[in-house]
C-alpha cells in the first residue's frame, strides 16, 4: 500500500499488518511535495502511545515505535514517486480530498483507493486542535482496517 500524503496510513497500514499476522504487507507513503511531517501529526502518535524519536533536522526521519519486539517505523517527507517507495505492484490509497485532482494516475500502482479527509490542519491552533487530529487519525485507521480486511478475506 502506498498512501499519499499519508504518514498516518503509513502508521496505521504497518500496524494493521502485525493484527493481520501478515508479513506480506508492506506500507510506504508520499505526497505531492516534500515538506516536513506535520508536528501535530506527530504528536497525536505519541498521544497513542507510540514511541517517536525525532533527530532534527530540515525533513526529519522520525522513528514511531508501537511495540518493543518490532522494529520502528520511519517516517519522513517525501514524495510518491521517492526512490524508497515502490515502483509497480502496489495499491495507491488516496486519503487528501485534492488527490483526485492532484494524482489521478500513480504509475505502477495494481488499484487506487480513493478515501478522502479534510485535513485536520483547519484546527491548527485551536482548542480542538489535538481532538480533530487524534479523530483524522483513527477515522483513517478504521478505513485502512476496512480496506485490508476487505483484501485479505
Amino acid at each position: 500500500f502506498q498512501a499519499e500524503d499519508g504518514i498516518r496510513d503509513l502508521v496505521r497500514s504497518r500496524g494493521l499488518g502485525d493484527v493481520y499476522k501478515r508479513q506480506t504487507i508492506n506500507s510506504f507513503s508520499g505526497g505531492t511535495e516534500v515538506t516536513n511531517c506535520n508536528r501535530r501529526t506527530i504528536a497525536s502518535f505519541e498521544r497513542m502511545c507510540f514511541e517517536v524519536k525525532n533527530p532534527g533536522g530540515e525533513n526529519p526521519h522520525y522513528e514511531l515505535t508501537y511495540h518493543e519486539k518490532r522494529r520502528p517505523i520511519t517516517v519522513f517527507s517525501k514524495t510518491f514517486d521517492d526512490v524508497s517507495n515502490p515502483k509497480n505492484n502496489f495499491a495507491a490509497v488516496m486519503t487528501c480530498t485534492n488527490a483526485d485532482e492532484n494524482c489521478p494516475i500513480i504509475s505502477g500502482a495494481e488499484k487506487r483507493i480513493s478515501l478522502p479527509f479534510e485535513d485536520p490542519k483547519i484546527y491548527d491552533n485551536s482548542n480542538q486542535e489535538s481532538e480533530k487530529y487524534d479523530k483524522r487519525s483513527m477515522q483513517i485507521a478504521s478505513e485502512m482496517k476496512y480496506i485490508f480486511n476487505a483484501r485479505l478475506h
